[in-house]
């Protein structure tokens, strides 16, 4: 390998410059967007959680069946219906291609009861300890239950209790501490990847209660996901806080570390 020349270093480093430029003012552009149009945000609906639960469990759906049994099909005249059966079918298969559990994510829209807290800390009394603290209006959950047609499938993310009490930073608290009002809910979403869908049997909670808005005893197909992004809003779309994890790469960085290989001087 030769040694970069004087010139290619400088070609690196104006081209790391115009990256996080570009990160800079695409963040700042994205923020602002979603801020003005909450409602742009793609959040994932009963079905596209339960075709992303079969494709990760690596089974097909009986599409036919679902087709039949859902609107527009039955109340589409039968002279009608196999077009719409066809229409359906092409949809539903188009769906579950495009699903790849390794790659795409499930966005989950709830609402919370937030506050900004702080403790002092039992290791070192002279620590101050902030954390931001959600509830679910629903009261406590560690899942999420879809009702589709005759079955319920629970979304759970992995270690979600942890991730509703996540530490803050000093400057973080005293913001989070004048937008958030005491006991007005805010909008959490979630973006989680897909771990594995237990396909051998729906699980009995009981009646635990233990899910978001569930009132009921019903079984239910797990589905067990990673916390890949939370973000906090305000009910008028304003960003108040948000998290990724450590190993998630959001799609603008992807898009960026690409840009440098493209134009990263050969070596």
């Amino acid at each position: 390998m030769q040694p970069l020349t004087a010139m290619q270093n400088e070609m690196r480093r104006a081209l790391s410059c115009l990256i996080l430029i570009s990160v800079f003012l695409l963040c700042g552009s994205a923020t602002a967007a979603w801020a003005q149009q909450p409602g742009a945000i793609k959040i994932s609906s009963t079905e596209d959680v339960v075709i992303a639960f079969y494709k990760t469990g690596g089974a097909v759906p009986a599409f036919d069946t679902w087709i039949k049994q859902r609107e527009p099909y039955r109340t589409t005249p039968v002279a009608k219906r196999p077009e719409i059966l066809a229409r359906e079918q092409a949809r539903l298969k188009s769906l579950y291609r495009a699903f790849n559990p390794e790659k795409n994510l499930l966005t989950i829209k709830s609402s919370v009861i937030a506050r900004a807290a702080q403790y002092q800390s039992k290791e070192d009394p002279e620590k101050t300890i902030s954390q931001l603290e959600m509830r679910f209006e629903a009261g406590a959950a560690d899942y999420f239950p879809y009702d589709f047609m005759d079955e319920r499938f629970a979304v759970v993310p992995q270690d979600l209790a942890k991730h509703l009490k996540p530490p803050i930073m000093a400057e973080q608290f005293d913001y989070l501490n004048s937008v958030l009002e005491n006991g007005k809910p805010v909008t959490l979403i979630l973006e989680l990847r897909p771990l594995k869908a237990d396909m051998e049997a729906p699980f009995d909670m009981d009646g635990t209660g233990g899910g978001v808005d569930e009132d009921d005893g019903k079984g239910q197909w797990l589905f067990l996901t990673d916390i890949a992004s939370m973000s906090v809003w305000s009910k008028t779309g304003t960003l108040l806080w948000e998290y990724t994890a450590p190993w998630y790469i959001t799609p603008m960085r992807e898009s960026l570390l690409d840009l440098y290989k493209e134009k990263e001087p050969a070596e």
